[in-house]
């Protein structure tokens, strides 16, 4: 026959494993680690916010579907994870003030970003298999996301929401830009035989009449490819 102490402390066990079961599924669960402003431990399933003192890391042997697969592991994690989830593209035309203005904004907040250049007749045409439905310059795209023109804020609103931090984490002498052509070069074309028919080295030429800097007054809501 069990005695009255042990009755009494065989509920009270179980009482606290079912406490310490409760404490520790959040941990178990839980994608993220780190310390916050006031010094606490936190856990969740969410990338912590930008403005957290330290990000430890993923609990050991938890998989995180949010964590980076790959990218520049110069980068602080916060950064890191926000370009390779949702990559930023900058595409600019030749003698573009707003495109300047764009590219010096994304390097001060130290956004990582590939600029595309849109200058021959090559480039309009792989520009144009984007669907972008724009002869207007600067386009930025965020992950999926799109913007016609420069404007300040409607670019920061976008980066936030994916995540990128709002003042710079770049390394120093670290380059947010990365230089890549629009599309593949092509051999030197051959001037045209046929009379009265511009030949390519001449259509490159007359594209800079396209290619059109938009308005810094008027800026399109972001949208999707």
């Amino acid at each position: 026959m069990l005695s009255r102490q042990t009755v009494v402390a065989f509920p009270v066990a179980l009482a606290g494993l079912a406490l310490a079961a409760a404490i520790a599924a959040p941990v178990a669960n839980a994608q993220y680690k780190w310390i916050g402003a006031d010094g606490r431990v936190n856990y969740g399933d969410r990338p912590p916010p930008t403005d957290s003192r330290r990000i430890v890391r993923a609990p050991t042997g938890v998989p995180s579907s949010e964590a980076p697969a790959n990218g520049d592991p110069q980068l602080p994690y916060a950064l890191r994870s926000a370009a390779s989830r949702y990559p930023v593209v900058l595409y600019t035309s030749p003698d573009c003030e707003p495109c300047d203005m764009g590219r010096d904004h994304l390097a001060q907040r130290g956004v990582p970003f590939t600029e595309k250049r849109v200058q021959t007749a090559a480039d309009v045409r792989a520009f144009n298999k984007l669907q972008p439905g724009t002869s207007q310059f600067p386009v930025l795209t965020v992950g999926t996301d799109r913007m016609v023109g420069f404007e300040a804020g409607m670019w920061n609103r976008m980066l936030d929401a994916a995540a990128y931090p709002r003042s710079s984490m770049l390394p120093p002498n670290y380059l947010a830009r990365t230089l890549e052509p629009m599309s593949p070069p092509e051999d030197k074309p051959k001037a045209s035989a046929e009379p009265g028919r511009p030949n390519s080295a001449q259509a490159d030429a007359d594209v800079g009449g396209l290619l059109i800097p938009a308005q810094q007054e008027r800026f399109e809501n972001p949208i999707r490819f």
